[in-house]
């Protein structure tokens, strides 16, 4: 058996499309591995759709996934806001958008093609990355 991930996280540029097979891929995956929450940075593009994709595959009344978007603070931070969202969401610092809960880490990381950066910020803090051509078939 392998270990559960609780919490996995999704990066990738936003000019990616994902396939129909990718959506079913990862949804495959978190069920396998017991996925909880499914974090995403809400940018256009592959964050919201693979999110609204995930969310249609579970549906909206099944209490198994919480999908959470991590958008970045840009009237806060300026041109470092999506770097800096990055970070909060793999730590899971929610400080800076008024949640009262502790941080939780990702377990995981699954990367999509156009965001290079953020894959060695997750290396940077110990967090796993898997290439989504690495999800099983």
């Amino acid at each position: 058996m392998t270990d559960p991930i609780e919490i996995l996280a999704i990066a990738g540029g936003p000019g990616y499309r994902p396939s129909r097979s990718d959506v079913a891929r990862l949804v495959k995956f978190m069920v396998e591995r017991g996925v909880r929450v499914l974090r995403h940075g809400n940018r256009r593009g592959l964050d919201k759709l693979i999110a609204a994709g995930v969310d249609a595959s579970f549906g909206p009344d099944d209490d198994r996934l919480i999908i959470e978007a991590w958008p970045a603070l840009w009237d806060r931070h300026g041109e470092n806001a999506g770097r800096r969202r990055d970070r909060e969401m793999l730590i899971g610092d929610w400080s800076e958008r008024s949640r009262d809960s502790p941080f939780r880490r990702a377990d995981r990381l699954i990367t999509y093609p156009g965001d290079l950066p953020v894959v060695y910020l997750a290396r940077e803090l110990g967090v796993e990355t898997i290439a989504h051509t690495d999800l099983p078939r």
